[in-house]
């Protein structure tokens, strides 16, 4: 019962992030001009998207089976376990293997995935030199979104997002353990006890660590910050904090 009350307070956590991030970007992007896009896109100065599918470096493997081609490779483990591996870039590699139903996606060139032991881990990594392990555990789950970012995740329904470029998060040797961190270098670690919250934005560092059911969210206003540990505390906070939270500035100042 209380690791599901916790589960439920990460999730409305989660909602209320996601609000406030979607205030900020729309309030940041509303003023741009749609038509000037489509004229760059009919001249043909968009710039490439560097995690374009590359046909000619990818691999993907299957319960064992691994097809590999150019200089990306895979490897899906052993017959039965079910396990998947995708790769796409020049150098990139995923590794699935020695559990059931894990799973590892690597887009970007140089980028390395592994999922590994236990029961449905799942690593991703998306943009050139990412890095992302899942693994020692089951229902790990990591994420690395932005080149030379890092995920780590290592327990057991541990996640561990890093969204920007350069950022390292690590969410390890714990129990439903969360690091997520959101910009460039934003850093964030939570483990080595069960039920840890970091969540780092415009790179800073958050630490939630050796303490069961620590909370350390960086580059928040204060009252938004305290209204999050008050969500995972099971209290519930002030409602002024809504409107200091969902205004965006707190955002716009760190992008």
């Amino acid at each position: 019962m209380e690791r599901a009350k916790f589960v439920g307070r990460v999730g409305g956590l989660a909602v209320g992030l996601g609000i406030g991030a979607a205030v900020a970007v729309t309030a940041g992007t509303a003023s741009a001009d749609p038509s000037a896009e489509l004229v760059d896109a009919a001249a043909g100065t968009v710039s490439a998207d560097p995690a374009a599918f590359d046909p000619s470096n990818f691999a993907i493997g299957f319960d064992g089976m691994n097809f590999d081609f150019g200089t990306a490779t895979v490897n899906s483990g052993t017959a039965g376990d079910y396990d998947f591996a995708f790769a796409d870039g020049n150098g990139a590699n995923a590794g699935a293997t020695g559990g059931l139903f894990n799973s590892s996606f690597a887009d970007g060139s140089n980028s390395s995935t592994f999922a590994t032991g236990g029961e449905f881990n799942s690593a991703s990594a998306d943009g050139a030199n990412t890095s992302a392990s899942a693994y020692g555990g089951n229902y790990d789950f990591a994420s690395a979104d932005g080149m030379n970012s890092i995920a780590q995740a290592n327990g057991g329904s541990d996640v561990a997002i890093a969204d920007g470029t350069t950022s390292i998060v690590s969410a390890e040797d714990g129990s439903n353990d969360i690091a997520i961190g959101i910009g460039t270098s934003s850093n964030a670690f939570a483990g080595f006890a069960n039920n840890d919250l970091a969540v780092a934005f415009g790179g800073l560092t958050a630490n939630a660590t050796e303490t069961n059911g620590l909370v350390d969210i960086t580059g928040l206003t204060p009252a938004a910050t305290s209204a999050a540990a008050d969500v995972l505390g099971g209290t519930a906070p002030d409602a002024s904090w809504l409107t200091d939270f969902l205004d965006g500035s707190w955002l716009t100042s760190l992008l």
